[in-house]
């Protein structure tokens, strides 16, 4: 356990701003001053300070200022969630002279009456949020909050305003020197001489000295230092209890026995054998200041939120009735003779799938069919072919191999029926053919594990192949793809296993499969985590062994790994590692990366496919809302002629790493429900296909296009994930209330100029917002049922299409209007010539 060693604390401000605002878990913190003044406020449990020479035991809810230049230490009473707010004094000097001199008396400790601090409470959650959230102008919001708080203080709360501070500083000065060698010297014998020799003091004098300052006997002061320094060696086994004793300034072990029971309650023997809950259970990072915990922030705000509630119900920051959206203008000019290139239409090459079992149903079938009609792809992937569901592999009674593909038939051959290929992700092991038995992934069991004969896991390969090869013709094959594994970078996720271990695997695999014919295209194998760096080893291994692969596949989510550590990233389909959001523009970032890195080893002419990205690892209330039609045109126009396909995972909310959630609108995966309503991000698919072939203008926010003698125009108004709900904090998302996690919304304003269009066009105008085309919201104003009926959700669907403006118009070389977008919204606008 780390204790302070310096007595007075630097205080780090926000960057331009006079304060410091955090959220810790207490444990102890010895003495020390600052000249901030210091505001505490209790969200949960209990916690005891020590102010000069008084004590205050804090509890939910209450309130303590501490003021600047006051010496104060804290301590663990119950596991806490402490709001701390920190304020440099001198900034204010400008606006009240003076100010750094006053004294303030506020604290809600044993107040009848404790409205008063409500006013604080409420300024103080406040602030914490806007600073978390980072929205649009928020230096401005806090720096008006902290104003509200400091009159609040002087008109309610200033008790006197001091003449002369230089007293108190050097008070604590000398008390800073004793504290300092107590820190450094608490593990030898310190005499009650000593210390009041270095202070200039006699003995009885510095007694009561200390005691007056510090608020506790040096005896008690040096047996709590001594006690809570020695709680780091009893959670390790390398020192017996004696040990332990001796080493940290106690006399023997009996003393530290007594002084111990008398603060936990139990011995240290006993205290080591016990679980302690959160109070000393956490690790500390190397740039942690003084001994603050890590603390759950989900909690905390959810907490801080309930302290901005109005009768109304919950207040959002920035969100009032009355407020209108701010608005951004923009203008595109473009002269649409200008032909800038083709474009790539890599978006509708390739669509995904849960995993083989769930395409043999009557429902998932239903709404592949539909896809395919409306929005066609090309290209189909998915999971666990070999999976025992799939009832491929099994060993029987004399110990021989069973090969039996019935159902992937009927799956390939309903492919075949709608026209859809399959790009085949090979695996995953079959139980009968693993190393591991019980290394398995999602609640279907999914096995991960090396296989326990190779010779028998290349000879499914090849019969697998054979067969598909014998079904549906050598040519026919040759078009599909062959992807070996998925996200073998996933150590104890998917794959279990050392690099060696898998690349192994892969060379036997993609050798099998040239050998069947070298004009199978083959390649994988869906890295996710360290894109660049991990692909580069198989790259490397690849060039070693002189395997040709035909193509690299990735997994581009925008996420970041809090924890380093990979180790069990998905158990039986539940996320339990955290992360991040990355920053919106990841994907094309880590695209380009792994680019220049091919290219650096001379293959930058092979085919890269994002066979998975969404922008979550896992189900996500923004899912079902207008957030993704923005999120898909905006990463397909960004990375469309960077790669040879984008997979979004995945098509259809029939999907089941874990169990299948009763509710319609549960965050799924896919563009399309578990019952079959289109999401906005279905409509968006459709408004990309409506694009043409040849490329006039491509820009952050918007794409112009041409097909024959008609121009298309996209246009998006993307919002990303604000501060908080990027550091994965829920605390302003709920099932009913799904746009408060994003960055300050605004509508959008364009002022569209096209130049060199000629003759008669009819202007089709397409509008997807929340009011038009977002299933969803539509479903809110019908009061969110959960049981629909099915006359409920054909109406639901009937009103959730996109709207469609239609208009006539003779253009003379120049075409000028103003388009506008609300926020998540996407626009497209045709110009089809008429011919007469």
């Amino acid at each position: 356990m780390r204790v302070i060693k310096s007595s007075y604390e630097l205080i780090n401000y926000h960057g331009g701003l006079p304060l410091k605002m955090f959220i810790h878990n207490i444990n102890y913190t010895m003495y020390h001053w600052h000249k901030d003044i210091e505001l505490v406020f209790v969200l949960d449990g209990e916690a005891r300070f020590f102010v000069e020479n008084k004590n205050y035991l804090l509890s939910q809810n209450d309130i303590l200022l501490i003021n600047s230049n006051a010496l104060h230490s804290s301590e663990y009473e119950k596991p806490n969630l402490i709001l701390v707010l920190q304020i440099d004094p001198q900034y204010f000097e400008s606006y009240y002279r003076g100010f750094s001199n006053i004294l303030f008396d506020c604290k809600s400790i044993g107040q009848d009456k404790i409205d008063k601090y409500d006013d604080i409470r409420k300024l103080l959650a406040e602030m914490m949020l806007v600073i978390n959230r980072k929205q649009e102008a928020y230096y401005i919001r806090i720096q008006q909050l902290l104003f509200e708080l400091i009159l609040l203080l002087l008109k309610r709360h200033k008790r006197i305003e001091l003449t002369n501070s230089k007293t108190i500083i050097k008070d604590n000065e000398q008390l800073s020197r004793i504290i300092q060698y107590i820190d450094a010297n608490y593990k030898n014998n310190i005499t009650l001489s000593d210390l009041a020799s270095l202070v200039y003091m006699n003995e009885s004098y510095f007694s009561s000295y200390f005691k007056k300052n510090i608020g506790i006997s040096l005896t008690k002061y040096l047996a709590a230092m001594r006690l809570q320094n020695s709680i780091k060696d009893l959670l390790s086994k390398d020192k017996n209890i004696n040990e332990i004793a001796l080493s940290n300034g106690f006399a023997n072990e009996k003393s530290y026995f007594k002084v111990f029971k008398q603060r936990y309650g139990i011995t240290p023997t006993q205290f080591r054998k016990k679980t302690i809950g959160d109070v000393y259970s956490h690790s500390y990072s190397n740039n942690e200041e003084f001994n603050y915990f890590n603390y759950s922030k989900t909690k905390a705000f959810e907490k801080l939120l309930s302290f901005t509630k109005e009768e109304k119900g919950i207040k959002k920051i920035y969100k009032d009735e009355n407020d209108e959206l701010d608005t951004k203008l923009k203008e595109i000019n473009v002269n649409v003779t200008h032909i800038s290139g083709q474009l790539k239409r890599s978006w509708s090459k390739l669509m995904t799938f849960g995993r083989a079992a769930e395409g043999l149903r009557g429902e998932w079938q239903k709404q592949l069919r539909e896809v395919q009609k409306d929005i066609p792809f090309e290209y189909i992937r998915f999971h666990g072919i070999f999976s025992d569901d799939m009832m491929v592999y099994h060993i029987d009674e004399e110990g021989k191999p069973v090969y039996n593909f019935r159902l992937i038939d009927q799956l390939i051959d309903f492919f075949m029926e709608v026209n859809i290929k399959p790009f085949v992700e090979i695996g995953f092991m079959p139980y009968d053919l693993a190393s591991n038995k019980k290394q398995t992934i999602f609640w279907w069991n999914a096995n991960v594990s090396y296989p326990k004969d190779m010779s028998r896991w290349i000879e499914l390969v090849n019969r697998f192949l054979i067969h598909c090869i014998d079904r549906y013709g050598l040519q026919e094959v040759r078009t599909w793809f062959f992807e070996i594994w998925n996200e073998p970078d996933l150590k104890d996720a998917f794959w279990y296993g050392n690099d060696e271990m898998f690349f192994r695997l892969f060379k036997e695999t993609f050798t099998a499969i040239k050998d069947i014919d070298p004009m199978l295209k083959a390649g994988g194998c869906g890295a996710t985590s360290g894109i660049a760096e991990w692909n580069m080893k198989l790259m490397d291994y690849c060039l070693e062994n002189n395997l040709a692969i035909d193509f690299i596949s990735i997994h581009p989510y925008p996420i970041e790994l809090t924890n380093k550590s990979q180790n069990q990233f998905f158990y039986k389909g539940k996320q339990v590692v955290k992360y991040i959001f990355a920053d919106k523009d990841f994907i094309i970032n880590t695209i380009k990366q792994l680019k220049e890195q091919l290219k650096m080893k001379g293959l930058n002419n092979l085919e890269i496919h994002i066979t998975e990205f969404n922008s979550n690892v896992q189900w996500d209330y923004v899912n079902d809302t207008m957030f993704k039609a923005p999120f898909l045109v905006k990463n397909v126009l960004d990375n469309y002629n960077l790669v040879d396909s984008l997979g979004y995972w995945a098509f259809t909310d029939i999907f089941e790493e874990r169990w299948m959630s009763p509710h319609i609108f549960h965050g799924g995966f896919g563009f399309v429900t578990n019952n079959g309503l289109k999401k906005p991000i279905y409509h968006a698919y459709k408004l990309l296909n409506k694009l043409g072939e040849e490329l006039i203008s491509r820009n952050n926010d918007y794409i112009i296009t041409k097909k024959g003698s008609d121009y298309q125009v996209l246009i998006f108004n993307y919002h990303h994930f604000d501060s908080l709900y990027k550091n994965s904090d829920e605390s302003y998302m709920s099932y009913l209330d799904r746009y408060e996690v994003f960055e300050r919304p605004h509508r959008k304003i364009v002022k569209l100029i096209l130049n060199g269009l000629n003759g008669n066009y009819r202007i089709n105008t397409y509008r997807l917002n929340r009011n038009h085309g977002s299933i969803f919201d539509n479903w809110l104003k019908m009061g969110a049922i959960e049981e629909m009926t099915k006359e409920e959700l054909d109406y639901l669907e009937s009103i959730s299409k996109m709207q469609l403006n239609i208009k006539y118009i003779n253009i003379d070389n120049r075409f000028t209007d103003e388009i506008q977008l609300e926020p998540h919204e996407v626009q497209l606008v045709e110009f089809n010539k008429i011919i007469k």
